[in-house]
């Protein structure tokens, strides 16, 4: 005969046990939604994700601590940590870990993988022993955050005792590493949204500002206005402390400052009374590349006049880019901080935009100056009076902004006709002054 008590408590405890795994799913399928739900509710902050990832996990897992490390710059670092005394988190907190098999977290990068490690002084290859005698674990779990192939963060799980985790907690930290990887995915498309957001905004109003530059510089001939108008923009484009402008002389083979902007009167008067050669200074370097170039520390360069000067004024890095047309050098345009640091290479690539545009302009107001004197000259000299054609040069710089060739054409027959007019008068060259 069938022993019927028996029968039954096989039942009773097979319910029991089926009860429970009820139990512990329900508690598992909680634990989620509420990952979930601080993923919901964070938006783009990790902080509470992590720490809502950590709390399931340690307390379901029966673990005695929770990290999760984020990757940064191809290393991971400590994002979050629950459990385990403070002078472990701070040895952890300063620590980059690499890809290798040194540690869980490097491994599980390595691998792309979830690394079990029942104990950790048994494992030939473990090298934090620093981080293990400070913490005290010695069974360990890593469990991979991956995006697009790629692992973005690690979960850790630690015990104090050597306890091996078993599958359905490995399985149930899968879960909540599948949802911290998910989390991480939003807040990085959401910081690359607000860098394009930040670039565009940034691009527009670089744009507008050129903009406005090119029809100041348009709107005058007068060259000192002209070069004044450029330092300034350059300077509040940039982003900058100061800046200048130099003429170059091809005969002398030297520069001379024209105008500043952000300086003092003193280094002002100094840079007026400094000679700046060709060959020998950075800026003279710089010019003769026909290259934009930089000097992130003033006092790491070679020391010539220029740079002498702006180290006792304490200046620390600056940007020189080359006012240049058809490869002739007309001159340098300078911005510099009190800082040291590189320029961005969107800096540069926009004052050589600006350097470029304003080299149009500077030569249209030099050719305006050399009629006008030519035209004074022809006064003084008791010869009939031509009339310096304005109109011919302004036309010449509006149409060298937009780019309309028949403008152009007809702006250079202008020029020309003007230059006959005066050449029999006084046919010897006047540099400007």
């Amino acid at each position: 005969m069938t022993d019927e008590p028996g029968d039954r408590r096989a039942v009773e405890q097979r319910i029991q046990q089926l009860e429970r795994d009820l139990a512990e799913a329900i508690e598992r399928e909680r634990a989620a939604g509420r990952v979930l739900e601080a993923i919901g509710r964070s938006a783009f902050e990790l902080g509470p994700v992590f720490e809502a990832v950590l709390q399931q996990a340690v307390t379901l897992c029966e673990a005695d601590a929770g990290l999760i490390f984020v990757l940064h710059d191809d290393v991971y670092r400590l994002a979050f940590a629950l459990g385990g005394s403070k002078e472990y988190r701070d040895y952890v907190e300063g620590l980059p870990i690499t890809r290798g098999h040194g540690t869980v977290v490097g491994r599980v990068g390595l691998t792309r993988s979830t690394v079990h490690v029942r104990d950790v002084l048994a494992d030939p290859d473990y090298e934090l022993h620093q981080a293990r005698k400070l913490g005290g674990f010695r069974t360990m779990l890593g469990v991979p955050m991956v995006v697009d192939e790629r692992v973005v963060g690690v979960i850790i799980l630690w015990r104090e005792e050597v306890e091996a985790f078993e599958e359905r907690t490995i399985d149930l930290v899968t879960t909540f590493a599948a949802q911290g990887a998910i989390a991480i995915q939003h807040v990085q498309l959401f910081q690359e949204l607000q860098r394009r957001e930040r670039e565009l905004g940034r691009s527009v109003e670089e744009l507008h500002a050129l903009g406005e530059t090119s029809q100041a510089v348009s709107s005058t001939l007068d060259l000192q206005e002209v070069l004044t108008t450029i330092v300034t923009r350059a300077v509040e484009l940039s982003g900058t402390d100061g800046g200048s402008i130099f003429e170059f002389d091809s005969a002398t083979r030297r520069f001379r400052l024209r105008t500043c902007y952000g300086t003092s009167d003193e280094l002002e008067r100094t840079l007026q009374a400094t000679v700046i050669e060709l060959d020998e200074t950075f800026i003279g370097r710089a010019a003769a590349t026909g290259e934009a170039r930089q000097a992130p520390d003033l006092e790491q360069e070679t020391p010539d006049p220029h740079i002498d000067a702006l180290r006792r004024a304490g200046w620390r890095s600056m940007l020189a880019v080359p006012l240049l047309r058809e490869q002739e050098i007309i001159g340098m345009l300078v911005v510099r901080r009190t800082v040291p640091g590189r320029f961005r290479d969107s800096t540069t690539e926009l004052m050589e935009t600006l350097a470029s545009q304003s080299a149009v302009a500077i030569h249209h107001a030099r050719l305006f100056r050399e009629l006008e004197e030519k035209s004074r000259r022809t006064r003084a000299d008791g010869s009939p009076q031509v009339r310096v054609p304005g109109e011919h040069v302004a036309r010449a710089a509006n149409a060298a902004q937009c780019g309309d060739r028949v403008l152009r054409r007809a702006a250079r027959a202008d020029v020309r006709r003007a230059q006959r007019a005066t050449r029999g008068v006084h046919p010897r060259h006047t540099r400007l002054r």
